[in-house]
């Protein structure tokens, strides 16, 4: 068991490692003379997007990269629209790719790096206008406070100041791509009647839950270890059906690609060890062990899955409690001498209420309708060693499951 944990962890990190180079998606790439040249984009977080575009005409062919000084601007067919504009800021002074939010009378923009973001409206004339929200230190009776000066809603007045409309809106506006887009919005809908403005942002829920109602099949082993009753016995691996529910929550906007997972199994173990002593009057001794349990198995397990195509591998880790909500360990000792046979019977009190541990996996999804994906799983679950009454229990199992996802 112990080496099929290492060579999951090491099949996982693999996975993580190949999973995280690339994620091409249908697009396309604009040139400088606007000539559309459509093909497969690879779908970054928002810092590389708007770095660098990684194109290729066919999913066989070469990547081609593309900095923001050599084309236009990229988008993708279900998504977001990346264009080439210069920045000249104190963070910022380059040309570079960013976000195209909104294209109405003033356009919206957003651009992000790893030590700035900020958003941008067009002027009317080719000019980017920041909008800014800087944190002010002052000292009262000396005290320190710090505060936002929303100086972004100053320079939205002054965007909009034809539309005076719009004040207790701007007063009410954050610096947020909704609540931007919002006002932009409405900023071109009462200059223009004649022409709808265009939201390129895609529209992503903030919070889903998926639920996962799933059957399996678990391979458990038992080890006691005390030196007296169970001194080197040997049990055998458990067999058994497993049924269970999986809630996947997920948050789009935040990422795509991971998901927070709440699990519940339920399944009975059974494991059986037997040994034999024979000594010198012809007297044997045969000892037997019989170890019942009803598990709830609760997990929870930050997981990555794999955005597209209709086969999505996945992977996940995280930890779980094993409640034990019924469990019996019988130990049995038959005397035999001779003809006659003599047997006692004991109970042993040797299992926690319940148990912690690690666990890790794989597992593919697999969209067959429009409305219906399924998914097989193998995850693999090490227990943290406990003690009771002087018995170190030692427990691992192997789950193999499928469900549907709803």
């Amino acid at each position: 068991m112990r080496r099929l944990l290492f060579f999951v962890l090491i099949l996982v990190c693999a996975k993580i490692n190949l999973l995280g180079q690339s994620d091409f998606r249908p697009g396309c790439i604009i040139t400088h003379s606007l000539d559309t040249v459509h093909g497969m984009v690879d779908y970054r977080g928002d810092i590389r997007n708007m770095k660098v575009c990684s194109f290729k005409k066919q999913e066989s062919e070469m990547v081609t990269e593309y900095l923001a000084k050599d084309i236009f601007g990229y988008r993708f067919d279900e998504g977001k629209f990346y264009i080439s504009k210069y920045i000249e800021s104190e963070s910022v002074e380059d040309t570079v790719f960013v976000e195209f939010l909104l294209s109405g009378i003033r356009n919206l923009y957003y651009y992000k790096n790893h030590n700035f973001s900020a958003y941008y409206v067009d002027d009317g004339e080719g000019s980017l206008l920041e909008l800014e929200n800087n944190e002010v230190n002052i000292k009262r009776n000396g005290t320190s406070y710090i505060y936002d000066d929303q100086r972004y809603r100053g320079m939205l007045t002054y965007i909009f100041q034809d539309c005076p409309e719009l004040k207790s809106d701007i007063n009410k506006t954050n610096l947020s791509h909704k609540s931007l887009i919002n006002i932009t919005k409405k900023y071109h809908d009462y200059k223009c009647d004649d022409e709808v403005c265009i939201i390129y942002e895609k529209e992503l829920p903030v919070f889903t839950i998926e639920v996962e109602p799933s059957i399996g099949y678990s391979l458990a082993s038992l080890t006691f270890n005390d030196g007296y009753y169970f001194n080197e016995m040997d049990f055998t691996a458990s067999h058994s059906a497993q049924l269970g529910v999986t809630l996947n929550m997920k948050l789009p906007k935040l990422n795509e690609k991971m998901s927070l997972a709440f699990s519940g199994l339920l399944n009975k173990d059974y494991f059986y060890a037997t040994s034999s002593d024979e000594y010198w009057n012809n007297r044997v001794v045969n000892n037997y062990y019989h170890v019942h349990t009803f598990n709830l198995l609760t997990g929870m397990e930050l997981r990555y899955t794999y955005p597209k195509g209709n086969v999505r591998p996945e992977i996940f880790a995280g930890g779980f409690i094993n409640y034990l909500l019924d469990s019996e360990v019988k130990y049995e000792v038959e005397n035999v001498i001779s003809s006659t046979v003599s047997t006692k019977y004991a109970q042993l009190d040797v299992l926690e209420k319940s148990y912690q541990g690690l666990m890790g996996g794989i597992g593919l999804k697999y969209r067959l309708f429009t409305s219906l994906t399924v998914f097989n799983r193998l995850r693999y679950n090490h227990y943290i060693n406990s003690e009771k009454n002087g018995v170190e229990t030692v427990i691992s199992s192997l789950n193999i499951t499928m469900g549907v996802i709803f």
